[in-house]
């Protein structure tokens, strides 16, 4: 059994007169669970990073294993997959399926996390 749960840091993030989605700031979470600009202390989108979060929590459940330490420079594992290098674990364990259902993921939060941080 797999409980998922926040602790009560559950946080507003969209005004209820305008449905704007506004950034949130607080640094909270696991260090190989958290979105890159979370670990890295940025504002950041509530959504696409509870987004990335759930990939982190899919890879282990289908591998055993966690992809890296952190999402950060410092995490040799998160170089390689940044850099596009997929022949390493977790990544080789897992079905090509689903394992471009994790990728286009990814590549869709990054895209949205850079059209992000543009606009800051």
């Amino acid at each position: 059994m797999i409980k998922i749960i926040d602790f009560g840091l559950a946080s507003l993030f969209r005004n209820e007169t305008t449905h704007d989605e506004k950034l949130l700031t607080t640094y909270c979470g696991t260090r190989p669970y958290i979105s890159p600009e979370v670990y890295s202390r940025l504002p950041y989108r509530d959504e696409p990073a509870d987004i990335w979060s759930s990939a982190i929590i899919q890879i282990f459940m289908l591998t055993g294993n966690l992809p890296w330490s952190e999402p950060s420079d410092k995490d040799r594992s998160y170089q390689l997959w940044f850099y596009g290098r997929y022949d390493n674990d977790p990544w080789k364990k897992i079905q090509k399926m689903i394992f471009d259902l994790l990728r286009h993921t990814y590549e869709i939060k990054m895209c949205r996390m850079c059209r992000d941080l543009r606009h800051i």
